[in-house]
């Protein structure tokens, strides 16, 4: 018996009826049939080297005559396809959105579904389901890996899903922490841009960046680097506040998260040193209590 499966020629083998006015022919869906505007079913049955007839010997004529409609028998062998997006691949310090796009709409999809390592999600939303959003929450600072399971969401016809790619990303939202009781001394007589001193801080294997004062107890004589070493800024201002100690507190960041500000503190000390005379130039003099006089 004929069959029209999509695009796909198909044949239904007689499996069974002989001696009856009923006559039972079967084809069994293979993987990736698909017909979705219900299947054709041909106008003749191809004997295919077997005979049909009736007690009497005559045979049977093969034109099928009335038969039913088959427009609502569909196929759909098809398992939907799922592509895994997230907003970030690299570092971050806050939740990522994942995005899940489905070959065609399905149902039954959970954020529970989602499985994530070190972390979980939740807020699944669609509006047209095939096109899914999530939120990932990491649990803790490292790796955070996401993928969907097969399995996990049906099609119109209840095929489940393939599994879906991996995607990661690192959660870090542990700041950087600057040294506590870090102490420099410079003498009040130092040049610009005079060393002070390195100061110290650790963000793990994060790299160190973006050293700011945040509170210049200095009023503008001293700067520190992009590298966190302290110097003199402006020499001409070390001399109102020598003798005293100054409280800078800084902060530096690791492209992500930004330390507390912390005090470093700085001695301008006073410095023996010899004095100076300026420059004096020539003068002459006359000797005696005589009035002298300039010639004409």
């Amino acid at each position: 018996l004929p069959l029209t499966i999509g695009s796909k020629t198909a044949t239904a083998e007689y499996i069974s009826g002989s001696g009856t006015n009923k006559l039972a022919f079967r084809y069994t869906v293979q993987n990736g049939d698909l017909d979705m505007d219900g299947i054709t079913v041909g106008g003749n049955i191809a004997l295919n080297g077997g005979t049909i007839k009736d007690a009497a010997g005559n045979n049977a004529a093969l034109t099928l005559n009335n038969t039913g409609s088959t427009g609502n028998v569909f196929v759909n062998t098809r398992r939907p396809g799922v592509t895994l997006y997230l907003s970030s691949n690299g570092r971050v310090n806050a939740p990522v959105t994942a995005t899940l796009t489905f070959s065609e709409a399905v149902n039954g999809l959970t954020a529970d579904d989602i499985v994530v390592t070190n972390g979980a999600a939740t807020g699944l939303q669609t509006s047209d389901n095939i096109t899914f959003t999530a939120t990932i929450t990491a649990a803790a600072d490292g790796a955070v890996t996401v993928t969907l399971p097969a399995n996990t969401a049906q099609n119109i016809a209840g095929n489940g899903n393939n599994a879906s790619n991996i995607a990661t990303f690192t959660y870090d939202a542990t700041a950087p922490v600057i040294s506590a009781g870090q102490h420099f001394s410079i003498d009040r007589y130092s040049p610009n841009g005079t060393t002070v001193g390195q100061v110290l801080a650790n963000a793990g294997s994060d790299p160190l960046r973006n050293w700011t004062i945040a509170t210049d107890g200095s009023a503008g004589a001293l700067e520190i680097t992009t590298t966190g070493t302290l110097r003199v800024k402006n020499a001409a201002l070390l001399a109102p506040i020598a003798g005293t100690t100054v409280t800078l507190r800084l902060t530096v960041s690791d492209g992500l998260n930004t330390s507390a500000p912390t005090p470093v503190t700085v001695r301008v000390t006073f410095v023996n040193k010899a004095p100076t005379l300026d420059a004096i130039t020539n003068a002459s003099h006359c000797s005696g209590t005589a009035t002298h006089h300039p010639r004409n």
